[in-house]
């Protein structure tokens, strides 16, 4: 009999030990844990948990056996104890995405507890942070929803050189539709006659070297010819290798026309800065001087240097008279009215210029000198013969008027006291009609 007791007695002491080591590797599993757990009775009251419930449940050794429902959380969730009651009841699982006041979001999955003879005796509630993974998702929807929006040509390309993707820039671009792209051979496509330099990028991204963007013609979809820059990226796989390419083109045509017009603009403008006859002084709105051509300098006596030291002291109006009502004219109406000037060299010898200017940006005006010192001196060269010509001509008339008189009277004498002679009447006629022409020239002469 105690032979007996004691075997049983053995048996149940290995019994208790096995229990204890299985309690004990239970409770390391559960501190172990990076996962919040909550394990339930069926009648929703607490059994254990994991220290990583407490970060949303507010639980202390103290509440083993209490209420969930009595229990505060951080969860946006109010069908937590409905939830835990059907499961309980049971309902296989419940499954719902919520968030916590902090902002974390969770994957909150329930279930029940199995009492080890299949029947349920409690709830498992697990807690799953899927934070990091919603954030990647929403910044992924983000990032679609900008590259399906994006005016860009953007598009990816396998590593067997297939396309797999398309967006909605690419089809405006090239005028190829989504449909018709995706699946097939980037070649086939035939987008630039230099698809070797495409082709060559792709292999580089795809062996981990940088790429820089390439200026390339590229063709459309109806054979018209596009100016692009293009950009390689690689596409990573989920074991962080390189699963394709992601190719952005952005059309640069107008650029590189404004561009081009732009250049074009600045060489006629060089050229004409450069022209002899034209000075030009190159300023700022906010009145500070920028360029002097050689023009304005050889006008003027002065070498650029000394005009932007002008400027500089302020005697721009020393150096340029008229120029505050020209920068004036400028600011209010971006054009000053030309304006005749006389200035005088730093030589001291004085000369005659033509005035104006003009806005050529919201920040720079250029004034525009013209040297009229030979046209002033024309002028004043034809006042003076046209002076000369009115003085003799009207010394010419007294002269005449003067010679004219004499014989005008001796011929009313004659008249009066001639004879009844035909003849001497005739010259006498003839002699009076020209005359009084003679004398109507003096007068129009000294008039």
């Amino acid at each position: 009999m105690n032979e007996e007791l004691v075997l049983v007695n053995g048996e149940m002491k290995e019994s208790l030990d096995s229990l204890a080591r299985a309690n004990a590797d239970l409770n390391n599993l559960i501190s172990a844990t990076d996962v919040a757990t909550l394990f339930l009775y069926r009648s929703l009251r607490i059994k254990r948990y994991t220290p990583r419930a407490c970060e949303s449940f507010t639980v202390i050794p103290g509440d083993v056996g209490r209420l969930l429902a009595h229990v505060t959380h951080t969860l946006q969730y109010p069908e937590l104890i409905d939830d835990a009651t059907k499961v309980a009841s049971g309902k296989p699982s419940a499954r719902r995405e919520v968030e916590s006041a902090s902002g974390a979001t969770y994957l909150v999955h329930m279930a029940p507890s199995d009492a080890g003879d299949g029947t349920a005796d409690g709830v498992i509630i697990n807690l799953i942070d899927v934070t990091e993974r919603r954030e990647a998702e929403q910044s992924a929807r983000g990032l679609s929803a900008v590259v399906a929006s994006s005016v860009d040509s953007i598009f990816s390309v396998s590593l067997q050189g297939d396309l797999s993707s398309w967006n909605r820039g690419a089809e405006q671009m090239l005028g190829h539709a989504a449909e018709e792209t995706i699946g097939q051979s980037l070649q086939r496509l035939r987008l630039s006659s230099e698809h070797a330099r495409i082709a060559a990028a792709i292999e580089q991204v795809v062996l981990g070297q940088p790429v820089a963007v390439q200026d390339m013609e590229w063709l459309r979809k109806d054979g018209s010819r596009l100016d692009v820059s293009a950009s390689y990226s690689p596409i990573a796989d989920k074991h962080g290798g390189i699963a394709g390419v992601t190719i952005g083109a952005r059309d640069i045509t107008a650029d590189r026309q404004q561009a081009a017009s732009l250049r074009e603009s600045e060489l006629r403008l060089r050229r004409a800065t450069e022209i002899e006859t034209v000075g030009m002084l190159f300023f700022t709105m906010d009145g500070r001087l920028i360029q002097a051509n050689p023009a304005i300098c050889r006008m003027s006596g002065m070498r650029e240097e000394e005009w932007h030291t002008a400027w500089q002291s302020g005697e721009a109006e020393a150096c340029l008279p008229g120029w505050s009502r020209v920068h004036d004219d400028v600011q209010k109406s971006g054009t000053a009215h030309p304006r005749e000037m006389k200035w005088s060299r730093s030589g001291g010898d004085e000369w005659w210029a033509l005035l104006t200017a003009t806005r050529l940006s919201e920040h720079e005006a250029v004034a525009v000198v013209v040297d009229i010192t030979d046209q002033k001196r024309a002028e004043a060269s034809l006042r003076e013969s046209n002076h000369r010509k009115d003085e003799f001509l009207a010394t010419l008339a007294h002269e005449l008027r003067n010679s004219l008189a004499p014989i005008r009277n001796a011929l009313a004498i004659f008249t009066a006291t001639r004879g009844s002679d035909s003849t001497a009447e005739t010259a006498l006629r003839i002699m009076d009609r020209q005359l009084k022409r003679s004398y109507a020239l003096s007068t129009t002469c000294w008039i």
